[in-house]
């Protein structure tokens, strides 16, 4: 890898990018991931002591390529059918030592039958560089993913801000997110509707602050978080502060429990989601499934552009409640196919909304 030719084209983008309106919004959550764990797997384990640990760090390849598409089908209260594509590549290297760069690209398209409207987004969506020297310590700076315990309260591609995480012993994890996401850059792209482009949404720019510590188990992981999302919009703005609790538990062999309770302190509303995974993927054609349930308050979050669970918070203000399940393939040493079905209702009117999404990953 010509490593001159690749630092300037990332940082090239970061200046580019910064003024760039354009966004994705709820991240695409990676197939197999636990969705816990992610804090601590950010930088290597020191159970083996710094010097393996340091070896570790060196055998990661020098470049990294991931696909990732995800097709979701939702039925809405007035019987309408929606239907949202997503297309993924991301590209990360190694620098040198100390540096790794990332740059990702999203396709976006969506269809809402009802509406006859289609939208389609292209989006330089992840550009970032992360410094780490030692095992206990990264920083990671740029438009880049942010993904926090389960993703209730946040999985969002495109943040830009900075990320650091530091291990103060084998067991415990502190991490800092300071981010900036500017929401106008969701209406960017061609929407028609009868053959006619239509108006795109004003600019809300929400200031992101989290606090997250992680304590390992001997058979799983706790953690608890608070943050905060400032508010930039024409009509005021407002603060949102939140309490979060996370964890994970190894039940039996091949059976894990997992939660994320989060509270909103400005509305007094709470919501949780939790899952019982059984299995595990060692080897091609192995299997997981995941029975899920969510129990979300009416109006816990503002929007549901950070949630990983945006398509059952359709709108924020009617909250979700009820179950789903989660099927998981390795499809081959690279490739992981994904399927989740939702039953719930929203919690103001009871109306249904079922969410089944097909998602499929490939790393090479």
């Amino acid at each position: 890898m010509n490593r001159k030719l690749l630092t300037t084209l990332v940082l090239g983008a970061l200046i580019l990018t910064n003024g760039v309106t354009t966004t994705y919004a709820a991240g695409l959550q990676l197939p197999g991931d636990g969705k816990l764990g992610k804090l601590g797997d950010e930088v290597t384990d020191v159970d083996g002591g710094k010097t393996k640990a340091k070896q570790e760090l060196k055998k990661e390849k020098d470049v990294s390529v991931k696909i990732a598409t995800k097709t979701e089908v939702k039925n809405d209260a007035a019987s309408s059918t929606k239907i949202k594509h997503e297309g993924k590549l991301y590209v990360d290297g190694k620098i040198d030592d100390m540096w790794t760069a990332e740059v990702g690209l999203n396709i976006e398209t969506k269809t809402d039958n009802g509406k006859q409207s289609e939208t389609e987004k292209w989006e330089m969506e992840n550009v970032w560089l992360e410094y780490q020297k030692s095992p206990e310590f990264s920083f990671k700076f740029g438009r880049q993913t942010y993904h926090l315990a389960k993703g209730l309260y946040m999985d969002q591609d495109g943040v830009f801000g900075g990320k650091a995480i530091y291990k103060l012993d084998k067991n415990n994890t502190a991490e800092v997110f300071l981010g900036r996401d500017d929401q106008d850059r969701d209406g960017v792209g061609i929407k028609l509707k009868n053959g006619k482009v239509t108006a795109t949404p004003a600019s809300n720019t929400t200031l992101l602050e989290v606090l997250n510590f992680a304590h390992k188990l001997k058979h799983g992981s706790i953690g608890t978080y608070i943050a905060k999302q400032d508010r930039q919009d024409q009509y005021g703005g407002g603060t949102d502060k939140f309490l979060g609790l996370y964890g994970n538990y190894r039940v039996v062999p091949n059976t894990d429990f997992n939660f994320e309770y989060l509270k909103n302190n400005e509305t007094d509303t709470n919501g949780y989601v939790a899952e019982l995974k059984f299995g595990k993927l060692k080897k091609v054609g192995d299997y997981t499934f995941a029975v899920d349930y969510m129990d979300v308050d009416k109006e816990l979050m503002n929007t549901n552009n950070y949630t990983d669970y945006d398509s059952q918070i359709s709108d924020p203000a009617l909250g979700f409640k009820g179950p789903g399940v989660t099927v998981v393939n390795k499809l081959s040493k690279h490739s992981q196919l994904q399927l989740q079905r939702w039953w719930g209702r929203d919690k103001a009117d009871q109306t249904s909304i079922p969410v089944t999404k097909l998602i499929l990953y490939v790393k090479f």
